[in-house]
Formats: structure tokens, sequence, C-alpha cells
């Protein structure tokens, strides 16, 4: 059996020596990185999405505030990007670009919804029928009608200010459809009596 002075001289003159790897090699480890993608976008939602971006990077061991910023940009959707297209020319910083997206993603959320619901009033018809409608105009242009606070608001602003008042008063987390059955029963309580809806043109014996 040779001793240690024999495997000592085994070993080649000037070699390094040997080293034990922890993990895999740089180029492995970056791998991942290459077929990185964004988790796909939800209009309805952007907050959400961009909570979800924060956590992809967490999932992939990506904590460089640089290379999250390099790795969002590449894969924001164009129609996105363009939005913030001054922040990516000018800043390098994730934080900042997380920032202008949730405000300027919020604000053309706002202005789609409000656009797609200008024409939805409520006229003659039952708060219920209204929530239906809206909900209809927002699918029938692909948008999904998920009950946000905003569209929860596009839905209160269009009631006479009275029944807002009333709906006011019930739990903040009522569901839209019950704040909506609420509402009609506000306008039938009170009546033609109330100057915020229409008379029945045929009133009940008339």
């Amino acid at each position: 059996m040779p001793d240690a002075t024999e495997l000592d001289n085994a070993a080649p003159r000037g070699a390094p020596p040997a080293t034990v790897s922890n993990g895999p090699p740089a180029e492995t480890a970056q791998r991942p990185l290459a077929s990185f993608r964004l988790p796909p976008y939800t209009p309805e939602e952007p907050d959400l999405w961009l909570l979800q971006v924060e956590c992809a990077f967490d999932i992939s061991g990506v904590s460089s505030d640089e290379l999250r910023y390099k790795l969002l940009v590449a894969n924001l959707p164009a129609t996105i990007a363009v939005q913030v297209k001054d922040v990516i020319r000018t800043s390098r910083s994730f934080t900042a670009l997380c920032d202008a997206l949730k405000s300027r993603l919020a604000q053309s959320r706002a202005d789609r919804l409000q656009s797609l619901l200008s024409r939805q009033q409520l006229g003659d018809q039952k708060p219920t029928a209204l929530l239906r409608s809206m909900r209809n105009e927002l699918a029938a242009a692909g948008d999904a009608p998920v009950d946000t606070e905003l569209f929860r608001t596009l839905f209160k602003q269009r009631l006479p200010q009275p029944v807002r008042a009333a709906l006011a008063l019930l739990p903040a987390d009522s569901a839209l459809d019950a704040l909506a059955e609420a509402a009609d029963r506000y306008l039938d309580a009170s009546g033609p009596a109330n100057p915020h809806r229409p008379a029945d043109p045929h009133p009940a014996g008339g």
C-alpha cells in the first residue's frame, strides 16, 4: 500500500490543488435567467401583477436591483413599456420603474374603464340592471369585469347621491351585487316621490 510520500510524489509537479465545488458552475447558475419570463400581465389588477413579478424574482433567486431592472425591462410587453419609456431611458432603478408602472398602469386602467362605461347611466333601470349592463359592456370589449375597487367606484358614481349615502352605511366589504340589491330596495321604498328617480309614466290605476 503506497504511503503518504508516494501519493504526494504521484501528483504532477506544479499542479494546482484540487478544489471542492459547493454549487453549480457560474454558467449553469445563470442559465435559468436566460429563460426567465414575467407572469402574464393582468390589466384588471396592475398592483397584483407587480407583486407577482417580485415573487417571480424571489423564486428565481434574483436579488440584485440592477439585474431585476434589466430583466423587467427585457420582459415588459411593448404595450406596457411605451408607458414608462421615459423612466427606462433615464433610470436604472428597479424600484423607480415599479413605482412608475404602478401609477401609470392604474391611471391607464381608470381611463380605459371610464371610456368603456361612459354610456352606462342609471336612467330608469334598477341598479342591479345597471350593474349587469356595465359588466356586459366590459365583457363585450374583452375586458374581464372584475369587481375591483375602481369598478365599484364607477358603479356607485352612477347612483343618485341619496342612494350612495345609504350604501355608505353598509359594511365596507359588502359584495357589489349586495350593494346593487340594497340600492334597488332603497329606490323601491322611496317610490316616485324620489326626485332622483323618474316617475312611472303609467301608474297603477291611472
